[in-house]
Order: structure tokens, then C-alpha cells, then sequence
């Protein structure tokens, strides 16, 4: 199993010549440009090295509200651990842990984009990630992921849903 996943990890690495960019508006961790089908994902090279891997191409469709959202999910990532061996190990092991660490994932970022922005500003980044993500590959549906989101932060008290008239 692990030859497994140290091959699936240095398959995925980026090319040297990719451009870097510092992002230190959430975690200061390398925000490295590359072609991804997924947008972002929170990526760790086998020195254990954290960065942020993102396709400027899908990035430019999203509005900048839901782009601060994914770049503080995929922070999250890193910060609970998902991203580590261990973390990435137990995603292939017990497939429901993935539907887990991306509501913990999306939680965080919850938090973070409403401290940092406004719960405003989150309804912004909610609204698309509930519009446009069906769930696939074992992920929950963006509706799925909205609603734990709220769901958290309300139970938080970090949260008032605006009443529908």
C-alpha cells in the first residue's frame, strides 16, 4: 500500500519551471501554479513540504469570493493534517473519511473567510460552491457542504443565516 501511495504522490508532482507565488493573506504557504482538473488541492512533496497547488485557468471562472474560500480550504487541509501520509493514507483506506476531512476542510474555511471578510462575503463563496459542484469521485455535493458549513458556524454562534422573505 505504501508503494502505492509514494507512487501516486510523485506522480502528482509539479514541473520545476512552474511559477511561485506567495499567498500570505491565510496560512504563507507557496501557492504553486499548475494544471489540476480539481481547481486546488493542498499538496505535500515527499520531504514534507506544504504548498497549495492551484489551476489559474479553472481559478479565473470562480469569483474572488469562492477563490479566498477554496485557498482557505485547501489551508485547512494542511493545518488538520489531511495532507500528511497518514491523512492521505487513511482517504485510500476507509473511503468515507474523504466526505469527512472535506466538511472539516470547508468548516475551517468557514471560519477563517468570515473572521477575515465578513459573513457577507461567505454567503458570496457559499452561494457558488452550492450552485456548482455536484459531488463526484466520493465527494459531497456543494449543497451537501454548504449546508455543514452553516450548520457549523451557526452552532458556533460565528453565523446568522439571513431569513428569506
Amino acid at each position: 500500500m505504501r508503494g502505492i501511495l509514494l507512487c501516486f504522490i510523485f506522480l502528482s508532482l509539479p514541473s520545476q519551471s512552474q511559477n511561485f507565488v506567495r499567498f500570505d493573506g491565510y496560512c504563507g504557504l507557496p501557492v504553486i501554479e499548475t494544471s489540476l482538473k480539481q481547481g486546488a488541492i493542498a499538496y505535500m512533496d515527499l520531504q514534507g513540504n506544504p504548498s497549495i497547488l492551484i489551476d489559474p485557468g479553472i481559478l479565473r471562472d470562480w469569483n474572488t469570493e469562492f477563490t479566498n474560500f477554496t485557498l482557505a480550504h485547501e489551508c485547512a487541509h494542511h493545518q488538520l493534517e489531511h495532507s500528511t501520509v497518514e491523512g492521505r493514507l487513511e482517504r485510500l483506506v476507509y473511503p468515507t473519511v474523504t466526505v469527512e476531512q472535506e466538511f472539516d476542510a470547508d468548516c475551517e474555511a468557514g471560519k477563517l473567510i468570515s473572521a477575515n471578510f465578513g459573513n457577507d462575503y461567505l454567503r458570496q463563496a457559499l452561494r457558488k460552491l452550492g450552485r456548482d459542484f455536484p459531488g463526484t469521485n466520493g465527494y459531497p455535493s456543494g449543497h451537501e457542504r454548504v449546508k455543514n458549513v452553516v450548520c457549523s458556524l451557526v452552532d458556533a454562534g460565528l453565523f446568522v443565516p439571513k431569513r428569506r422573505r
